[in-house]
This record gives C-alpha cells, structure tokens and sequence, in this order.
C-alpha cells in the first residue's frame, strides 16, 4: 500500500510535531493554516511559513505556494493542486492558507489531523468524502472523530479505540499555586511591534512591545517562550507573549515533549488503521 497523504489542520506546536513525526516515518504531509495565524511559538513551528513562505525545521521543508512561485519550481499557470502534488512528491511539505481549502476536494488525502478546531469548522465541507479524521478530546467518550486522542491528565497521550475501556477517574495530580507560563493579552486592538525575542530575559517593568503608540509592560520576571511576529493586528485580549517563570533553561525555540507525545498517538491511530 502507498504511504497516505495526511493533512494536518493547524501549525503551531502540536501540529508542526505531528507533521515532523508522521513526515519521518515516511507519511505525505500538507498542512493548512490560517490566513493570518496569532501564533506566538512561530520561531520553533511551521506556522511561520505563512509568513516567510517557508520553514525548515530538523531538515524538513514546508514551504507555501508563493514561495514556490518565487523560486520557479512551479510555473505561474498551475494551481494549488500542482503545487501540492508536485511539494509532496520532492518529499517536502506543502503549506495551504485557509482560503486554499477549495482545492482539498481535489487531492487524495486519506487522513486529517484536527489540531485547530475552529479550522476544522470553517473547512470540514471542503474536505475529501470518506476521510478518516482524527482530533484531541479530554473526555473518554468523545465520540466525534474517527480516532481520538486523549489530552486529559489521566490518560494523556492513550488512542480511543472503539474497544478501548479507560476508567473515568479525576486525577488527583495537585498543580504548582504559580503557574510556570504566564501569557500576557492584548490590552487593546492595534498592530503588535516585538522589541525582545524568544529566549530574552525580561524583568518586571521592562517593555516587550508595542501595541500602536502603547508600550506593554512585562507583569513578572522571566524568559520569553513564546512572542508573535512583528507587523500582526491583534484584536483585545489575544495573547502575544508568553513568559517562562520557572527558569527552567528550556528554549523557546525547542517543541515540547508534550506535543511529541501526542503525535506519537497520531502515528499508532494511523499505523492501525492501515494495518487493520
């Protein structure tokens, strides 16, 4: 059997594990994103090919169709579909924007990963009959993807077979009163400017960056895990920045193991399927 094309619905950690996970064990991958994505971990995730045309990431390449266009290995008259097929076979990953979801129908896909759900929303009538779709659900009952993975604390990263039989019992696991990561939120809506980058030390009072013409103060001392890209219009309340409080040592630049452990998951769900 050919090794199956997998879409993978979202970029940022979770999405970018998958598709490094799956893409290395031989998978097609394609990826779609949204237009615009307030993604603040886009220096260690694919999502910033939305924004540079391309991302490469443990030798990986994802690329969208303007940068394809950029570099001539497409020629002007061809379509998403030429882009996609041509992408996936220079064993490469094709990055779709939102608004490219028409062209799904026409591409055989036998899997999709749901790691944005409102993407799934927005899309889910373009995508391919008979597609097996899998997703992430924190209860054990979820019934709404053909393979769900749990996220919840008790059965973190276990595959909901239609024979599984996982007990309902609340974790007793006892969280630390301060929270390790603290996201600071767009006070106003305006265009973000970053003045420190991932992995900068940050102390309480110094800024971080600009919203406008209004400066946004850092509320706690720590190291910047996560900030959006320059020149976005953020809407109040989005979150741009992502302190670390723990002095962990751990780079922003780096995917957590949490993301890989999921997509470990993803891979079982579909290696069974294709085995069963």
């Amino acid at each position: 059997m050919p090794n199956p094309t997998v879409l993978i619905l979202g970029a940022s950690d979770l999405g970018t594990a998958c598709a490094l996970r799956l893409f290395q064990a031989g998978l097609h991958i394609i990826i779609l994103e949204k237009d615009c994505p307030l993604d603040i971990y886009h220096s260690r995730s694919f999502s910033n090919a939305i924004f540079s045309g391309y991302k490469t990431i443990e030798n990986i390449k994802a690329k969208t169709y303007a940068q394809a266009l950029d570099e001539d290995i497409v020629n002007p008259d061809s379509d998403i579909s030429n882009f996609i097929q041509f992408t996936v076979l220079n064993r490469e990953i094709p990055v779709l924007l939102e608004s490219d979801s028409s062209y799904l129908k026409q591409t055989m896909i036998e899997y999709c990963i749901v790691c944005e759900t409102s993407l799934y929303e927005n899309i889910k009538n373009d995508l391919p009959e008979n597609i097996k779709i899998l997703g992430f659900a924190e209860e054990i009952n979820m019934n709404k993807y053909t393979y769900t993975i749990c996220n919840s604390r008790l059965h973190y990263g276990r595959v909901l077979y239609a024979n599984s039989e996982l007990i309902s019992v609340e974790s007793h696991i006892i969280k630390n009163e301060k929270e390790l990561y603290h996201q600071i939120k767009a006070p106003v809506e305006g265009v973000f400017q970053s003045i420190k980058s991932v992995d900068d030390l940050i102390h309480e009072k110094d800024e971080i960056g600009r919203i406008g013409d209004i400066p946004i103060l850092s509320p706690v001392l720590g190291r910047i895990s996560g900030i959006l890209n320059s020149g976005i219009i953020i809407p109040a309340g989005s979150v741009f920045a992502e302190l670390d409080t723990s002095h962990s040592g751990m780079s922003g630049h780096v995917l957590t193991m949490s993301s890989f452990c999921l997509a470990g998951a993803i891979l079982e769900a579909i290696m069974y399927d294709i085995n069963s």
